[in-house]
């Protein structure tokens, strides 16, 4: 199978799904996974042939993405913050959004020369406790998850970017710790069922509905209880960083105006995207 075989097996499969550019996209990632050179034959050299291997891989590839599996899942690992992390059924994809939270907790902290006490909430395939473990001087970062599955994930995670996470299977409003943070993070769920109709297959049909959807009738569920949370768990100077549906980014925000100070900011699209409260 050469690289015309493999535009014309991805035109055929999945031209009712990713346009003829992303599908090329689709195609360099898949190679890159294989080689960092493959791609570069493929197109540099119209008879190279992929290996048996490596066609049979790819046939499976495009067959699971014609089934509006996400790329991630069909690889099995996702990139972040320029780490790699493994990625199942089982844990969101992590996304930009995601990445902009995390740059703005380290463009804070990172300066701070007293390690941390960190949590993270609802930690998913550990991939922002890891981060801000690789960024941050950290003295005990703590991450919980309702899912065991998830949890099962993120430790294979944490092992292989030789990190120390004290993981706990819990939920969040049950969660008593033993100690108080100098910094809380998390990505709950927050779209509500309605939205369900405004989101594509590959979302609905492959990445955990728990760690997506809310009640319509109470979209703040998590937040509310996270806001319990940082009053009861923060150190007095500690902050907490949200991830929230631009939707409700301002009725989140007056969750915390008890604290000094709270901030909405805006991801690279100029929607209200995260939620940040301190002092």
């Amino acid at each position: 199978m050469n690289y015309l075989a493999m535009i014309q097996l991805m035109r055929e499969q999945l031209l009712a799904i990713y346009s003829e550019n992303e599908q090329r996209s689709l195609m360099r990632i898949w190679a890159d996974d294989q080689s960092t050179e493959l791609y570069r034959k493929l197109i540099s050299e119209p008879v190279f042939n992929l290996s048996d291997q490596q066609a049979s891989l790819f046939k499976s590839y495009v067959w699971e993405l014609s089934g509006h599996k996400p790329y991630q899942y069909a690889l099995g690992y996702a990139d972040f913050f320029s780490l790699r992390f493994e990625v199942n059924s089982s844990t969101l994809i992590p996304r930009p959004e995601t990445e902009e939270l995390i740059q703005w907790v380290i463009e804070r902290y990172q300066t701070t020369k007293k390690p941390l006490t960190v949590l993270d909430v609802g930690t998913g395939s550990g991939c922002i406790a890891i981060t801000l473990s690789k960024h941050l001087t950290i003295s005990s970062i703590f991450a919980i998850d309702s899912s065991r599955k998830a949890l099962e994930c993120a430790k294979r995670n944490a092992k292989n970017h030789r990190v120390e996470v004290a993981f706990e299977r819990i939920d969040m409003s049950h969660y008593i710790p033993k100690v108080k943070f100098d910094l809380i993070v998390s990505n709950p769920p927050y779209i509500r069922e309605l939205e369900k109709k405004e989101m594509k297959r590959n979302v609905l049909d492959h990445e955990p509905h728990e760690a997506l959807f809310v009640p319509n009738e109470d979209p703040l569920v998590h937040y509310k209880e996270l806001a319990k949370m940082a009053r009861l768990f923060l150190k007095p100077s500690g902050g907490i960083y949200l991830e929230v549906n631009e939707r409700f980014s301002s009725e989140v925000a007056a969750l915390f105006n008890d604290f000094n100070q709270v901030e909405v900011r805006k991801d690279l699209f100029g929607k209200p995207r995260m939620v940040g409260a301190y002092g």
